[in-house]
């Protein structure tokens, strides 16, 4: 399974970036927060929502790009990577110029604001990780399981972050988010939410699962490094919302050992070495269940697959009784009959007939090519 975002609404809002990131501070020898000391009450909550009117519109772009859902192919050349990730870096600029320019207007409300910012920075943080997964790929096309095994779990620490975002940004009135960001920047943070709603969080575990229980790529130092999702996840991660810690970091950390012991290192998790909250315990154990039963199954379909080659194996004179008696599901009666040496027929078939203890024929068997039996009465009659 793969996912990959289609963001190209977003990274073209850079264009729109440009022009409405301007900082019209009109003393620039004054920090900026010297001159937020300086505002009142009303004029530091009207200089907020300027800002986080100029947020909206970046994001009211950005939503019309995650709008087209998910796709699994790009064809980006290095050139469009190397361009891309250009914007990235507008982008980045622009959402630094954002905190910079509210950080110290502490009287505002920034509840709104705050949520949007998380949602813009989560998504310039993944499309930035993807831009470096699409590198590897062109760089190692051998290593098309580790791509998508990283991708996935890209993809599903991105869609952790919105959820944990989108439960608390929906019970907000839709007016009052329309106060600070404008009814289409509303909108635009609404359907980046959103879209983690396309693909459950606990299909992609289960998804990731499955890439894991069967992967083999062998890789270098270097492509593990390249591979590695801490950074991404450190980076990300900071705008996951967080209730209060109310889990031991001990039962945390015994799932977190059980996923690295199956997982590829560049997938592992770190332990922690503090208390963490539900939410963040439930999408750990999610992976941990994705990993842990995809590796059961994989071990059972191993064995399954063991025990089909040995039914397939030749037939001979020493399997041939083995092979009646799985027949018969019991061993030979040796008490009540007498059975003779087995013998390889004219057409390449295996059998041999047993007695009574009068020594009258009593029956026999054929096991041909295949292993199939065929029992015989005394008459010479298929049983």
């Amino acid at each position: 399974m793969k996912t990959k975002l289609l963001l190209t609404g977003f990274v073209s809002a850079t264009l729109l970036l440009g022009a409405c990131g301007n900082d019209d501070t009109k003393n620039k020898e004054e920090s900026k927060k010297e001159q937020a000391l300086k505002l009142s009450d009303e004029d530091q909550e009207k200089k907020y929502k300027k800002e986080t009117k100029k947020l909206g519109e970046i994001l009211a772009e950005a939503g019309k790009g995650v709008n087209e859902g998910l796709s699994d192919d790009s064809d980006d050349s290095d050139t469009d990577i190397a361009s891309d990730k250009e914007d990235i870096k507008k982008v980045q600029k622009e959402l630094k110029k954002y905190h910079d320019n509210t950080k110290y207007l502490d009287k505002a409300n920034t509840e709104v604001g705050d949520y949007a910012y998380k949602t813009a920075d989560s998504m310039v943080v993944y499309v930035e990780r993807s831009l470096d997964l699409e590198q590897f790929k062109k760089d190692n096309p051998e290593l098309e399981d580790s791509y998508d095994i990283a991708s996935i779990d890209a993809t599903y620490t991105l869609f952790t972050v919105l959820e944990s975002i989108q439960m608390d940004y929906e019970d907000l009135d839709v007016e009052y988010k329309k106060e600070y960001l404008g009814a289409k920047g509303n909108e635009g943070v609404t359907d980046i939410l959103a879209l983690q709603q396309e693909s459950n969080t606990t299909d992609l575990a289960e998804g990731m699962g499955v890439y894991v229980a069967e992967f083999k790529d062998n890789l270098n130092s270097k492509q593990t490094k390249e591979l590695s999702n801490k950074t991404y996840r450190n980076k990300i991660n900071k705008n996951l919302i967080h209730e209060e810690p109310d889990m031991s970091k001990r039962d945390y950390n015994s799932i977190v050992q059980d996923f690295n012991e199956i997982a590829p290192e560049f997938l592992q998790y770190e332990k922690v070495n503090e208390m963490i909250s539900t939410t963040e315990y439930n999408y750990m154990m999610d992976l941990r269940n994705g990993v842990v039963d995809a590796d059961t199954d994989s071990e059972i379909d191993d064995f399954d697959s063991s025990d089909d080659s040995s039914s397939e194996e030749p037939v001979t004179r020493e399997n041939v009784i083995d092979k009646v008696e799985e027949y018969e599901g019991e061993p030979l009666d040796t008490e009540t009959y007498t059975y003779k040496e087995p013998e390889k027929t004219d057409d390449g078939n295996w059998g041999f007939s047993f007695t009574d203890e009068n020594g009258d024929l009593a029956g026999s068997y054929i096991v041909d090519k295949d292993g199939i039996v065929t029992k015989y009465n005394e008459d010479g009659e298929e049983e």
